[in-house]
């Protein structure tokens, strides 16, 4: 006979900044925002909007996935929205939200696909090559910036579990390890390609996105584009040139490889 043990039924939280924190309930689907101060209340809700613009016009063909903006709810005004489903991912599980899940959180908080962790066995591989060896576990996610260059840094007595940054070099010796990740420069290539999209489909900055690294839920990896509470709404009419100057500006930082 199976003893089962009991999940969690409050919230857990995965990550927090100085807007926001991020929650998961009973280690399910959604991942719930939950801004830290009131008055960012309408700042929240503009991030939830991007977001649902971005997956819409930018999601589709991409090596990046974008969460999809599911509902938003602040409990001070009883507003609750729900996206409209993307014709284009009828086939794709959509979770259920509803006012009553999203009461449990007591400030204004929107609801979005989760991104999962990093593989364990990955994890453990970056523990036991980059961390204090009294870390066994590794990163949940990792922050791709292969324009950097981590060759020869010392040793950080610190570890940030939550996020971990990966050079082109770093990169490479993983998808060495995990060979069906697919080779850091048509990663460089794909950031560009989505940071042209952002700009070009969507009309959005993409200031402070985030590429990063992570799991399925299983085994395999992720990609994805996260992170848009400091992204803002681009006038849609500039001159062409003057956004093709931009977006070849914003490829070439993106890959630092050629």
């Amino acid at each position: 006979m199976i003893t089962f043990t009991e999940e969690v039924g409050s919230p857990v939280r995965l990550g927090a900044g100085s807007f926001a924190t991020v929650y998961v309930i009973s280690g399910g689907l959604i991942a719930f925002k939950e801004v830290a101060h009131t008055d960012n209340a309408e700042k929240l809700r503009q991030e939830y909007d991007t977001l649902n613009e971005v997956y819409l016009q930018c999601s589709a063909d991409s090596l990046f996935a974008v969460p999809r903006a599911l509902a938003c709810f602040n409990p001070l005004t009883k507003d609750f929205s729900l996206t409209t489903p993307n014709p284009l991912s009828t086939n794709r599980f959509r979770p259920l939200v509803t006012p009553g899940v999203m009461a449990y959180f007591p400030q204004p908080t929107y609801a979005m696909d989760r991104v999962h962790a990093l593989p364990i066995n990955a994890r453990r591989y970056l523990a036991g090559r980059y961390f204090p060896p009294e870390l066994s576990d590794g990163p949940a996610l990792c922050r791709l910036y292969l324009g950097k260059d981590y060759t020869g840094a010392a040793p950080s007595r610190f570890a940030n579990t939550t996020n971990f940054p990966l050079d082109e070099t770093r990169y490479t010796q993983l998808a060495t390890l995990f060979q069906f990740l697919p080779p850091a420069a048509e990663v460089a290539r794909e950031m560009g390609s989505m940071l042209s999209r952002l700009h070009h489909r969507a009309s959005v900055d993409a200031r402070d996105v985030e590429f990063v690294l992570g799991g399925d839920g299983g085994a395999g990896f992720t990609f994805f584009l996260i992170d848009f509470n400091q992204a803002s709404v681009v006038i849609k009419y500039f001159a062409l040139s003057s956004i093709y100057h931009v977006s070849g500006e914003a490829m070439g930082q993106a890959s630092g490889i050629h």
